[in-house]
């Protein structure tokens, strides 16, 4: 299966077989590319762009900087025992994203992660476990 049909009535290749290099891949489908060829969802992605008025992207937008200012506001506590910090609240952004997390992040801060990483650079160095690239 070298070629297909574009599913779009509107398509501009009217009915012709196009090579499969010119479908987007999409895994929920047995074929295994997406119905549209790359030609029609970019001019479908335009209409929907070009649709929008500034008053939807104004909203938009406050939506998206009201979800950001809430998000940052939350707070967190380095669970080193030796934190800097000494057990104060810091904000999100200091932490380390993982997505492992409930909350997204990771449970040591910024701060704490790299005088670890600090001290086990030291420490290799000592033991002469580091490697020069020649």
């Amino acid at each position: 299966m070298n070629s297909k049909i574009c599913s779009n009535k509107a398509c501009e290749h009217e009915g012709l077989p196009i090579p499969i290099n010119q479908f987007n891949k999409d895994v929920s489908r047995a074929s295994g590319v997406a119905d549209w060829c790359k030609d029609c969802w970019k001019i479908k992605r335009l209409d929907f762009l070009l649709s929008r008025t500034p008053e939807d992207k104004a909203r938009l937008r406050k939506v998206i900087e009201r979800k950001n200012k809430r998000y940052l506001k939350m707070n967190k506590v380095c669970t080193n025992p030796n934190c800097l910090h000494e057990g104060a609240e810091q904000t999100v952004d200091s932490f380390h994203r993982n997505a492992k997390k409930k909350d997204w992040r990771a449970d040591r801060c910024k701060t704490c992660c790299a005088a670890t990483s600090k001290e086990a650079y030291a420490l290799k160095k000592s033991k002469g476990l580091l490697q020069v690239p020649l």
